[in-house]
Order: structure tokens, then C-alpha cells, then sequence
């Protein structure tokens, strides 16, 4: 898709109206400037503003070449061609210097130099973004872009409440993967990759996705007093039943600090190299790093006597059948000192 320019914009690399010796720019009225860059703008593709602007420029050979200094003789080429520019405002063609005919058709130095070079060797301009193998920057065709587009707003959203600001969020059955796979389907002929896809959409969208029903519901609720509660609100959401939930108790927690020094290295080595790329090994030779057998710890892990005191404070403020949880706490053996982890 051609891009949209306004009349006596001064795009990446052109060159500013003030330095136009022959003030060819302001030659022109408001009026005539937005009548010569609508005609640009008319444009179905660049392609097609590429040929209209390479038609309004004109070269001829250089008869006679100026003597150069033997300084500047090794840094500077001689000219080859000379160019003269026009535009065309109601129905005339009008010449202008370069200066001029870069901002009156808001187009860039290094633009007007590539239809220079291509005239030269009489060839028409041709869109070359997007087509080299590779390329970091190819262009997208404006129709894939559209039919992503209407691809996700086709997708029915829900308004946030409680915010400032309206925002919108997909189901939670949702995500950016699904979203990219539904379009491939939907659209077998494009090739749009997924990076692609998840750029586009947080460029042009402030859609969120939704939270999971279990995490809304344990939001709504205003206490929670035991880890069963948090079972059943995870469990409730499905009717399915399909979330299993595994209590973690003490004896769930294996002994991993004297397995791992017989099965890896305390530092790391490089093991074979790939070109540019390093292969490192953590592993010791001939081991399996099999999960180990042996349990963290066979009783209550102390706790610290200052969290027990502010845990019996609160006894007064717990239901009656959520206290036997917080008794069995407060029967804990109780350590001085501060916690390593805060």
C-alpha cells in the first residue's frame, strides 16, 4: 500500500525548503502544494508513484567537466549526468530545483536518487520491500494486513469493569497462539508468521486476554482461610472436573541439596563447539540424573517465633472451623533469628 504524505512535509532525508537557493518552494501557494502532493497520494501503489516522479525528471550528459583540486580528486567522482526536475500543478509543468521537488512531493533524498539511477539506465521503478530472501524488513501486502485485521475484531471480546478506561479482553480460552492458528485456518493462502501476527495485533489492539475462570473466582473471593478452600475454588469453575490439585506436604519435598553434587559439575565446561556456537555440559560423565529418593525433611521445618506470635494474634479473627488449621501452626517448633529468605 503507498503511504500517505501531506503537502510540505519534510520526510526522513530530504532536504529542508530553507537551504533552496532559487526559493522554488515557496514559489508556490498553499492550494498548489496540497494539489501537487493529493496527485501522489492518488496513487494506487509505489510503484505507481515511482513512475509519475521518475516522468518529471530529465537527464542529460555532462558536455564539460570542471577542473578538481588534487585534494578533493581522489574523494570525489566526476559527474556524469546532469538532472532536471518539474512538477506538474494545474496542468502545467512547472521546473523546480531538487531541493524544491524533494518537498513539494514529500519523498526522500535517498527515493529520489534511486529513480535518478534507474532513468539512467532506463529501467521503470519497481517495489523491490519484501522480496529479498532474508530481509528483515519485507512489507507485508496491505491485504494480508487487512484480513488480519478484520480477522480480529471478528473475534467477540468482554468490556473490563472497574477500570478508568474502557478495555476489552478475549475469553480466557484463548491466547495468542490460539488466535494465530484460527487465522492460518481461516486463511490457508497466507504465510503470515506468528511473530508477524502478535506484532500487528499489539500495534492495533489494546485487547487483553482474560484471566482463567478459577484465578477470577478466587478473586472474588473476599478471605480464604485454608489451602482446601483454594481446592475447591480451583476444582468448582470446570464442570468436568478436569484440574487436578495436589496438596504439597512435607514429605513431597525430596533432598535435592547433597544429590546434586554426585550427578553435576559445580562449574560449567564447554564440551564441543559448533562454528560460532558453544556446547556446555552440566551433566557428569556416565551419570543418570535421576530425581532423588530421599526426603528434605522428617519433621515440621521450624518457624520463626515471630510469625507464630503473629499468627496466634489473629486467632481471634478466624471462624471457628478453619482454627484447627491455624492450632496445628501454632504447635509448630519455633526458631529465633530471622529468616534467610525475608
Amino acid at each position: 500500500m503507498a503511504g500517505l504524505c501531506e503537502g510540505g512535509s519534510e520526510p526522513p532525508g530530504s532536504v529542508k525548503a530553507s537551504k533552496c537557493q532559487l526559493r522554488c518552494f515557496d514559489a508556490f501557494s498553499s492550494e498548489q502544494k496540497t494539489q501537487i502532493i493529493s496527485r501522489i497520494n492518488e496513487c494506487d501503489n509505489k510503484n505507481d508513484q515511482d513512475s509519475y516522479l521518475q516522468c518529471l525528471i530529465q537527464y542529460h550528459a555532462v558536455e564539460r567537466h570542471r577542473s578538481r583540486n588534487k585534494t578533493t580528486e581522489s574523494t570525489q567522482k566526476p559527474k556524469t549526468y546532469s538532472y532536471e526536475y518539474y512538477v506538474k500543478v494545474s496542468g502545467e509543468t512547472v521546473k523546480v530545483c531538487k531541493t524544491a521537488y524533494i518537498n513539494l512531493h514529500s519523498v526522500s533524498k535517498k527515493r529520489v536518487e534511486r529513480l535518478q539511477k534507474l532513468l539512467v539506465q532506463d529501467k521503470l521503478p519497481k517495489d523491490q520491500r519484501g522480496r529479498s530472501a532474508g530481509s528483515r524488513h519485507n512489507v507485508i501486502p496491505g491485504d494480508i494486513c487487512l484480513s488480519i485485521h478484520d480477522f480480529i475484531k471478528s473475534i467477540p471480546v468482554l468490556e473490563m469493569h472497574y477500570s478508568d478506561t474502557k478495555k476489552y479482553y478475549f475469553s480466557s480460552n484463548l491466547n495468542m497462539k490460539i488466535l494465530h492458528n484460527m487465522f492460518i485456518t481461516k486463511n490457508p493462502q497466507s504465510e503470515v508468521k506468528y511473530d508477524f501476527f502478535v506484532r500487528y495485533m499489539h500495534e492495533n489492539f489494546n485487547i487483553w486476554f482474560g484471566q482463567p475462570v478459577a484465578k477470577r473466582k478466587i478473586k472474588r473471593e473476599d478471605r480464604i482461610y485454608t489451602p482446601e478452600e483454594y481446592e475447591t475454588l480451583i476444582r468448582s469453575p470446570r464442570q468436568k472436573n478436569n484440574f487436578r490439585v495436589i496438596n504439597l506436604e512435607t514429605e513431597d519435598i525430596l533432598k535435592f541439596k547433597s544429590w546434586w553434587p554426585n550427578h553435576y559439575k559445580r562449574n560449567v565446561t564447554s564440551v564441543c563447539y559448533y562454528g560460532s556456537k558453544t556446547k556446555f555440559s552440566l551433566l557428569k560423565g556416565g551419570c543418570n540424573a535421576d530425581l532423588p529418593d530421599k526426603q528434605a525433611y522428617s519433621e515440621p521445618v521450624p518457624i520463626n517465633r515471630k510469625k507464630l506470635d503473629d499468627v496466634k494474634k489473629i486467632l481471634q479473627y478466624i471462624p471457628d472451623e478453619h482454627k484447627p488449621f491455624y492450632d496445628t501452626i501454632c504447635q509448630w517448633p519455633a526458631k529465633d533469628g530471622e529468616d534467610k529468605d525475608g
